[in-house]
């Protein structure tokens, strides 16, 4: 670390000192980026911008995320090579990617951002990309899968570092991290975190150089407890100096409440930022709290908050999917206090709302589980932790870890808010309680990261390394690059869990042994391709083979869903509960082999299936809620649709993609009912509906339901509704899908037809005049010809003749300058244009070739200035080469319709026009196109 280095710098030296483009600090300064602060200043000035791989620890809120992109396109500018952003969650990646596009896609700057979570398949877009955004899972899939992506990248960034230490995901990362020193030792690893304790081990574990400024906030943390019986805040230095106490009002018995209602007040008073962040350990605690505070609201406190604001807020959540709830009625009704809560049960646009709504200032408390725990930017002074408690009491919950609560802490104060010091205080209801949350969290030093691989039961893991090092010789190398390796690898233990690992492979038919290779099976490289723990992959395999003699049904589907919702995909929380117990969960256990389940999660199961066998039924949520017993003050239409529904399509979808790859028997039986659930489960619809979604029309559930119910029920009636009555039905979107069908459902020139007539209505030009013209045929195609160039007077002025004459053509057809007098060619004669109409009888074949060139009897050479042949419903293929070689120019039905709606439109005019029939051979819309650009 160097010493003596300023607190803050301004913006511009990431030009001047650092090297990046003018155009891109210049964004950032228009973004409110006045200075860079000393973490950054120490990181830019300590490796970051080196090639070593990077280690970066520092406080929350201190400008992590903005070293991480100035180095991905410091990285960018020097080697041109792509970078990818890791980050663990979903909604963060969501969060990441806008902000990053929002600075980096402006045309000087010019730097493409993408984003590939667990519901993208984007491929080609990442390819073309300059930065991408990842989940872990979704990075370890292409690793696995498209490693010439992954070659081909500069630097990688992992956000939360620390998520090393995690038991349910540790792993995955580590060994991320193990296979790019291994494969790629070209690729920069850049490691961010606020809490890793062992950044010595770390950085040297992965040949990295270190920048730790965990030490340092811009805006200073004071961390406290409340002693409820006693009414104080005893706010604690390091180490264990008490450096100040506060007095806490008497409002209220519960101590949330009371000290929630003391900290608004003394900030009204002081006009500071009133504005405080409630962690609580469940949802239900969140909505009660929110419900209970707002009980206690002062005339005071009421009167800071903009109630139209408010109410604005509050009318934009009532318009949201699930408002129809008794969760959502209840945030509602807090927001327009001035209070909110979050948690995973809301829907990812309600969240939107109430977290701009926070943002803003609009709300003075955001109550939350740790949900809002990671990357999370909010304008809190203080955080308060009801509980330092994640779930519920005893099995069904846990305690918070060190790291966690510093994390929760470091929501308080950001500096991207204010300039005042942040407060963190944990609740006690009692001294004693007091004492041991002092000890326990606040002076406490976070955990160290440490490795959390094991082979013998990360079947997952296993599969995916052995597909590559295909023996223990060969997966002692990728271990050792492992911190578990780092750490000291034991042979004999790593041997030993690989030998309890691949037993159960090689019982589930993924891998076989050879000796001293274990090598996998076509199968087992299947499954391995997969995001899907193998454990359920051989669950759901067993039972298909099993039910391979049966009928495909209602019931074979429930029985699928329910294997599917047994696997350990769902654990960890992702099953529905409720009081009491299905009569015959023993039965179902037995029946479906759910032996690794107790009775209590068969219960869920079977409870999970019959809720999203509702939800592929298109009931409601409120019938589903109803009919299953759902507390619908804790679970919300969120859960079904946001967690668990995308839960059983991603395990049903790569389950299809593993037998269309390698069990032929179970493909052709399963393959396209698979395809289907994986949809069905996904949006929601039933089985008839799929197509709504395979066509790309549309996969908004509530629509679909809605088409049905006006007689829509597949995407090939939409072809047959007419436009005026669609609006009737569905105003603004009608458009939209009428749209959407004809360019999915169609080929032209019917689709261009179609689209014709949808411009049209679009623009509020009569369909009849391109009804009739498109229907006619023969001598009646040249009055509907007519009739549209009667509506051009101001630039056509026709002489029609005899129809069907042998010797004239229908028309002679001069063109009109703006003061109506005749417009004349360079040889100072009036333009002439010949105009002949052909069309088949029954528009079901094109005009032929023979037919098209008539017009050469009819309008000899030297005559004319061009010779036209307008043609419905086309021309034969080889007609625009006949026509280009006899100087003729072929006019399809639909260009020339074409024509009529840019005329109205204002995008042509008479000398446009004329450049375009001096044209030969057939008309396209995209040559028609290039002379609107050449004029």
């Amino acid at each position: 670390m160097i010493k003596d280095m300023p607190e803050e710098l301004p913006i511009e030296v990431l030009e001047t000192r650092y090297g990046l483009w003018n155009s891109y600090v210049m964004t950032l300064k228009n973004k409110g980026y006045k200075e860079i602060w000393y973490p950054q200043i120490q990181a830019f000035e300590n490796g970051a911008l080196d090639n070593d791989n990077f280690i970066f620890i520092s406080s929350p809120g201190s400008g992590k995320t903005l070293v991480a992109e100035v180095i991905l396109i410091h990285s960018f500018l020097k080697s041109t090579k792509a970078g990818a952003y890791l980050v663990p969650l979903n909604e963060l990646a969501n969060e990441i990617y806008d902000d990053f596009k929002e600075r980096m896609e402006y045309p000087e700057i010019g730097i493409h951002v993408t984003k590939s979570t667990m519901d993208d398949e984007n491929l080609s877009e990442l390819q073309r990309s300059n930065i991408m955004i990842m989940t872990y899972e979704k990075f370890d899939y292409h690793l696995r899968n498209h490693p010439e992506l992954i070659s081909d990248l500069g630097a990688v960034v992992i956000d939360e570092f620390h998520m090393i230490s995690n038991k349910d995901r540790g792993a995955k990362l580590e060994l991320i991290l193990a296979q790019l020193m291994h494969r790629f030792p070209n690729i920069r690893i850049v490691g961010l975190s606020a809490v890793v304790p062992n950044g010595d081990e770390i950085s040297d574990w992965l040949h990295a150089k270190l920048c730790d400024t965990s030490d340092w906030r811009k805006n200073p943390l004071y961390e406290g407890v409340y002693d409820h019986r006693n009414k104080v805040i005893r706010f604690y230095d390091h180490p264990e100096r008490l450096s100040s106490e506060e007095t806490i009002g008497d409002y209220e018995r519960n101590p949330t409440h009371n000290l929630t209602i003391d900290f608004i007040m003394k900030e009204i008073s002081r006009e500071g930022l009133p504005q405080t962040l409630i962690f609580v350990p469940k949802r239900k605690d969140a909505r009660d709290f929110a419900a209970e505070i707002q009980r206690c609201l002062t005339e005071e406190i009421k009167e800071r908050v903009d109630s139209y604001k408010l109410d604005k807020i509050a009318t934009d959540l009532g318009n949201l999917e699930g408002s129809d709830t008794k969760t959502l009625k209840g945030l509602i009704e807090a927001v327009k206090n001035g209070i909110a809560f979050h948690h995973a049960g809301l829907g990812s646009e309600i969240k939107r709302v109430v977290m701009d709504a926070f943002r803003n200032q609009d709300l003075l408390v955001m109550i939350s589980t740790t949900t809002l725990s990671a990357g999370v930017n909010l304008p809190a002074k203080r955080v308060i932790i009801s509980e330092p408690r994640i779930g519920g009491r005893g099995n069904s919950g846990r305690d918070l870890t060190v790291a966690e609560y510093k994390n929760l802490a470091g929501r308080a104060g950001r500096p991207k808010y204010t300039d005042e010091h942040g407060e963190c205080v944990i609740i006690s209801k009692t001294p004693i309680f007091a004492e041991s949350y002092k000890n326990r969290y606040i002076l406490a030093e976070p955990e160290e990261i440490e490795s959390r691989i094991d082979l013998s039961e990360d079947y997952g893991s296993l599969l995916n390394l052995l597909r590559d090092y295909p023996s223990v010789d060969k997966l002692v190398k990728i271990m050792e690059k492992t911190f578990y390796g780092y750490k000291g690898l034991n042979h004999e233990d790593l041997r030993l869990s690989v030998e309890i690992g691949v037993e159960k492979l090689e019982n589930w038919d993924f891998v076989e042994r050879d000796g001293e290779l274990f090598n996998l099976t076509e199968l087992g490289k299947s499954v391995s391709k997969q995001i899907i723990n193998p454990f359920s992959a051989h669950i759901i395999l067993r039972s298909l083979r099993n039910y391979l003699d049966r009928d495909i049904d209602q019931g074979l589907i429930q029985d699928i869903l329910l294997t599917v919702c047994s696997t350990p995909e769902f654990d960890e929380s992702n099953r529905f509960w409720r009081p009491g117990y299905y009569p015959n969960r023993e039965e179902v256990k037995k029946k479906f082999g759910l032996d690794p389940l107790d009775l209590k999660e068969v219960d869920r199961v079977i409870l999970t299936t019959e809720i999203i066998k509702k939800y592929i039924s298109e009931e409601s949520y409120s019938e589903i809620f109803k009919i299953e017993g759902l507390d619908a003050e804790y679970w919300a239409p969120s859960d079904i649709k946001e967690r668990i529904a995308p839960r059983f399509s991603t395990t049903i979808r790569a389950m299809q993609q593993i037998i269309e790859e390698s069990e032929t028997e179970l493909h052709n039986k399963f393959g396209e009912l698979l395809d289907k659930l994986g949809i069905m489960t996904l949006y929601g619809i039933k089985e008839e509906h799929v197509d709504f979604v395979r066509k790309g029309i549309t996969s908004d559930r509530n629509m679909i339901i809605f088409l049905d119910k006006i007689g829509i029920a597949d995407p090939s009636k939409l072809l047959n509704v007419d436009i005026r009555w669609l609006s009737a039905q569905l105003a603004e979107k009608a458009l939209k899908l009428k749209r959407r069908a004809v360019y999915n459902l169609l080929e032209d020139p019917e689709r261009e037809k179609e689209l014709i007539l949808l411009e049209a209505y679009e623009k509020g030009i009569e369909l009849s005049l391109f009804e009739n013209l498109f229907t006619s045929s023969e001598n009646q195609f040249w009055f509907a010809v007519k009739n549209i160039l009667s509506h051009m007077d101001d630039i056509f002025e026709v002489h029609d003749h005899h129809v069907g004459s042998d010797s004239i053509p229908e028309a002679d057809v001069y063109l009109k300058n703006e003061d109506g007098s005749l417009l004349k060619g360079s040889d100072g004669n009036p333009i002439k244009v010949c105009l002949e109409c052909k069309s088949t009888r029954s528009l079901d074949k094109p005009v032929k070739t023979s037919t098209a060139l008539e017009v050469l009897k009819k309008c000899p050479e030297g005559k004319y200035t061009s010779r036209v042949v307008i043609g419905t419903p086309s021309f034969e293929g080889d007609a625009g080469r006949r026509a280009k070689e006899h100087g003729i120019l072929l006019v399809p039905v639909t260009v020339f319709a074409r024509l009529f709606l840019l005329k109205e439109a204002s995008k042509i005019d008479a000398k446009i026009i004329e450049t375009t029939l001096q044209k030969t051979g057939e008309l396209t819309i995209e040559k028609l196109n290039e002379n609107l650009k050449g004029g």
